[in-house]
């Protein structure tokens, strides 16, 4: 993954997030909506959040193991601040 598919990665994340809260907070016609829809759309959204942060975790971890390997004093640096 590059530079700029982690920064889509964020942006994708940032926004999954905004629509997870928005469709849990969202004041909707209730009258209009089947329930099981308006629950189906909400685990939709926090399952996009949960895999999105799945992937940014990943992507972390995997530099964080690129930096042990071939940088390990920064490991420390990092750790001591």
């Amino acid at each position: 993954m590059s530079l700029g598919e982690n920064a889509n990665l964020v942006q994708e994340f940032e926004e999954s997030f905004q629509k997870s809260i928005a469709a849990l907070t969202e004041d909707d016609d209730l009258m209009g909506k089947d329930q099981e829809t308006i629950n189906n759309t909400i685990e939709d959204k926090v399952t996009r959040f949960s895999d999105l942060a799945r992937q940014l975790e990943t992507f972390f971890l995997q530099k964080r193991f690129l930096i042990y390997n071939y940088k390990p004093e920064m490991v420390l640096k990092v750790i001591l601040l």
